[in-house]
C-alpha cells in the first residue's frame, strides 16, 4: 500500500501530493490531483499510468526509478532529476516545461513536444539532439559531454545557456529575439555568429557572456550589448 501526503490545494479545482519516501509502490493515486512529486524514494521502481488531469510531474532522486508509462496529454510541466530510466515516454505535444537532470542512463529523446517553450538538460547521457520546436524560448544545456552538433536554434528562442559542452564545434544560427547568451567553457566550439553584421543590426537588447571556449584558440571573451535600455 502507497502512502500519499496531500501537501495542499494550489487552486479551488487543483490538488498537489507528494508520495512519501517510504511508500514502496503507487497504485492508488487519487483522480482529483492534477500535481504529482516523488522525490528521495529508493523503493520505487516503475509509476503507474496517470489519469488525465495530471498537470504536472516531478521525480527527483528516486535511484532505482526506471520506468515512467505514457503520460497524459494533459500534462504541461515534467521535471526529472536522478533517475535509473534509459528511455523517456513519449511526450505529448502539450508539454511546455521540461526539465531533465542526472540522466547518466538516458541516451535518447526521440522527440520534443511542438508547444514546448522551456528546455532544460543537465547532465544528461543523450549522444544526439532532437530538432527544437519553434515555440521554444528558453534553451539551458549543461554538461552534455557526448553531444557534438547543435540543432538550429528556433527563431524565437530568447535565452540562450550551453556550458561544458566539450565536443561542440559550432552554434548553425543566433536568432534574432534573444535577450540572453551565457556560453562557458566549451573547449571545442570554434564557430560562434556573434559578429555577423545581419545579427547585429536586428539585435536590440542582447547580453552575452563567453567564457572559455576555443574560439580565437581560447581567448576568455566577455561581451555585453546593452543597446535598448528603455
Amino acid at each position: 500500500m502507497c502512502i500519499l501526503c496531500e501537501l495542499k490545494n494550489i487552486e479551488s479545482n487543483e490538488t498537489k501530493i507528494e508520495l512519501c519516501s517510504n511508500a514502496e509502490q503507487l497504485n492508488c493515486l487519487p483522480k482529483t490531483v492534477t500535481h504529482l512529486v516523488i522525490r528521495n524514494n529508493k523503493h520505487i521502481k516503475e509509476l503507474p499510468i496517470l489519469h488525465e488531469g495530471v498537470l504536472s510531474l516531478k521525480c527527483s532522486d528516486c535511484p532505482n526509478l526506471a520506468s515512467i508509462p505514457n503520460l497524459p496529454e494533459s500534462l504541461d510541466a515534467l521535471c526529472l532529476t536522478g533517475l535509473k530510466i534509459e528511455v523517456l515516454p513519449k511526450l505529448n505535444s502539450g508539454l511546455t516545461y521540461l526539465y531533465i537532470r542526472e540522466l547518466p542512463n538516458l541516451k535518447r529523446i526521440e522527440e520534443l513536444p511542438s508547444n514546448l517553450t522551456v528546455l532544460s538538460l543537465m547532465y544528461v547521457g543523450i549522444e544526439t539532439l532532437p530538432d527544437f520546436p519553434e515555440s521554444l524560448d528558453e534553451l539551458t544545456l549543461y554538461e552534455l559531454i557526448n553531444i557534438k552538433e547543435l540543432p538550429r536554434l528556433s527563431s524565437k528562442i530568447g535565452s540562450l545557456s550551453l556550458t561544458y559542452l566539450p565536443k561542440i564545434e559550432k552554434i548553425k544560427n543566433l536568432p534574432d529575439g534573444l535577450r540572453s547568451v551565457q556560453i562557458e567553457f566549451c573547449k571545442s566550439l570554434v564557430d560562434i555568429p556573434i559578429f555577423e553584421q545581419s545579427f547585429l543590426k536586428t539585435t536590440s537588447y542582447i547580453d552575452f557572456t563567453i567564457v572559455d571556449c576555443g574560439w580565437r584558440d581560447g581567448t576568455s571573451l566577455h561581451i555585453k550589448i546593452n543597446d535598448n535600455l528603455s
